[in-house]
């Protein structure tokens, strides 16, 4: 089985992922843009910044011994 997440603007290091029976489960930080920007300057900004968490189910057990990420 293959999953594929899009994350744009998320750290890799902030991800972490698991997976319990048929649950898989993404946590991750998105921080501020870099710089000296000022949030004024932004005429709109869709993505939010911040930590979140994701649950999906799968459609299947799966092993969570023999998982991994790339």
């Amino acid at each position: 089985m293959y999953l594929e997440a899009l994350a744009p603007g998320v750290d890799p290091a902030t991800l972490d992922l698991s997976v319990v029976g048929i649950t898989v489960s993404m946590t991750g930080e998105k921080r501020r843009v870099a710089g000296d920007v000022k949030p004024e300057a932004f005429h709109r900004s869709e993505r939010a910044t911040g930590t979140f968490l994701r649950h999906r189910q799968l459609p299947v057990d799966v092993d969570e011994h023999t998982v991994h990420a790339d």
